[in-house]
This record gives structure tokens, C-alpha cells and sequence, in this order.
């Protein structure tokens, strides 16, 4: 009796792991299926930090081909995480995007890459190689410049961490920036550690020292110019007076693009 016992516990206990295992397989399927839409896609590349790659098409053929393949070279030579969706560009249940990018007017195919934050990133028509594809993969600080500009905001970067002087200045100069009534709704701040690596193409672009002892305040403008470049302890005032007084054609500074800055 008591081994009839054991061997009905036994047999309870497969089944009822085996249906724990069921179930997590049945919810890890939800949580990792493909997205139904370019929309959807885009939610989900936000919602999970990754950068996606949309590809339409007209026809898969030769040029579809070789897209494909510098695609699938850039995903087995970066760490960083990429979700793929591709449609044509015909399609109905992607017609609002398509439309909103005007995807039907360009020559097929077309990759787009998006950045996790939703910035667009890149473009490429009828082809792409690796190496640019990498490129377009940059790192959160101008990922971050690129949405601003992308939506006729004025970028005011905010450079500092534990060892900057002026902290405290420059963070209450960005914020009077963001509020200030002639600005409001038209700039958005930016906070990066400019010891970071990953930092080191802003900072040379915008003419900065890569060892960065003073807080300091970047504005770029629409559509990716460099508008001016300020220590921690300039005041709103003083900054807006530099800008009105600057040359409107003047683009020295470099400029922010999708690929990073130039």
C-alpha cells in the first residue's frame, strides 16, 4: 500500500511539472511571437530595448537578397540586440506607416533602422553594406540627440557625473532653458557622463576634450547643428543672448545625423 502510495505522488508530480513546463512554454511563446505589424514591431523594439530593422519590398529579388545577407552579417557580428520585421509595401495592415513615412514613393527595397528610444536612425535604399549598418547602431546619447531633432526640438545636452565641476549650475541653467517661456515645448534635456566611451564621437564632434573637468552644456538645434557650446556656470540669460547674436548660417559647430555626428 504504501509503495502504491509513492508511485501516485510520483506520477501527481510529473504531472503537475509537466504542466508548469506546458504553460511557461505556452507563455514564453506569447511574450517572444513576431509582431503582426510595423507598428507593433515598433512597440515592441521600445518596449524591450532593441534596435529594429524594418525592410520593405517591392519583389524579393537580387537587391532583396543582398539586403538580407548584410542584415543577417550585422546581427552575427554585433552583441547588440536587433528585431527584424520586413513588409511589402503594398501591405494594408502597415498602410499608415507606410504612408506616414512615405515608404510607396522610394525605391525598393528599403531598410529602416529605429532606435530603441523610436528614433529613426537610418535609411537605405536598394542597398545597404554591413559596415553601415553597424554605424547606424549608435550609442544612447546620440540616439537620444537624433529624437530630439526629429521632432523640431532643440537638444541641450547636459555633460557631468560625480567628478564634474558645476553640476548643480548647469543643471539649473538646462532646466530654466526647458521652462523658459520663449523655449517651452521646444527643447529637450539630455544627460550623458561624458567619461563614458561610448561618448567619445559627441564629445570630439563638438570640439570637446575627452577628459571633461567642468560641467558643460551643449545645444544642438534642428536639423543636427551644433548650436553652441557652454561651461557649467553660464546662466540661461547668457546663453540665450550668445544664440541670438550668433550667425544663423553658421554651422561650424559640426552637425548630428543619423549615423551619429559630423
Amino acid at each position: 500500500m504504501l509503495k502504491k502510495r509513492i508511485v501516485i505522488s510520483l506520477l501527481g508530480a510529473v504531472a503537475l511539472i509537466t504542466y508548469l513546463l506546458c504553460n511557461t512554454e505556452h507563455v514564453s511563446a506569447q511574450t517572444n511571437a513576431a509582431p503582426n505589424t510595423a507598428k507593433e514591431a515598433m512597440k515592441v523594439s521600445q518596449d524591450t530595448k532593441q534596435y529594429l530593422f524594418l525592410l520593405f519590398y517591392d519583389t524579393k529579388n537580387s537587391l532583396y537578397d543582398q539586403m538580407k545577407a548584410a542584415i543577417v552579417s550585422v546581427m552575427a557580428q554585433t552583441d547588440q540586440s536587433i528585431l527584424i520585421y520586413e513588409t511589402s509595401k503594398s501591405s494594408e495592415i502597415d498602410a499608415g506607416l507606410i504612408a506616414q513615412y512615405k515608404i510607396d514613393r522610394a525605391p525598393m527595397p528599403l531598410l529602416m533602422v529605429i532606435g530603441p528610444n523610436g528614433a529613426v536612425l537610418g535609411g537605405f535604399p536598394k542597398s545597404v553594406t554591413k559596415d553601415r549598418l553597424v554605424k547606424s547602431l549608435v550609442p544612447p546619447l546620440t540616439m537620444d540627440v537624433l529624437k530630439s531633432i526629429q521632432q523640431q526640438k532643440m537638444a541641450v545636452v547636459l555633460l557631468q557625473n560625480s567628478k564634474t565641476k558645476f553640476n548643480a549650475e548647469s543643471s539649473k541653467t538646462a532646466n530654466d532653458l526647458a521652462y523658459d517661456k520663449r523655449l517651452l515645448g521646444s527643447v529637450e534635456v539630455i544627460k550623458a557622463d561624458p567619461s563614458d566611451p561610448k561618448n567619445g564621437d559627441f564629445l570630439a564632434n563638438a570640439k570637446i576634450a575627452s577628459a571633461v573637468a567642468t560641467a558643460t552644456i551643449v545645444l544642438i538645434a534642428p536639423p543636427g547643428i551644433v548650436a553652441g557650446v557652454f561651461p557649467g556656470n553660464a546662466t540661461k540669460d547668457s546663453i540665450i543672448s550668445s544664440l541670438s547674436s550668433s550667425s544663423s548660417g553658421d554651422c561650424s559647430g559640426g552637425k548630428c545625423g543619423p549615423g551619429g555626428c559630423s
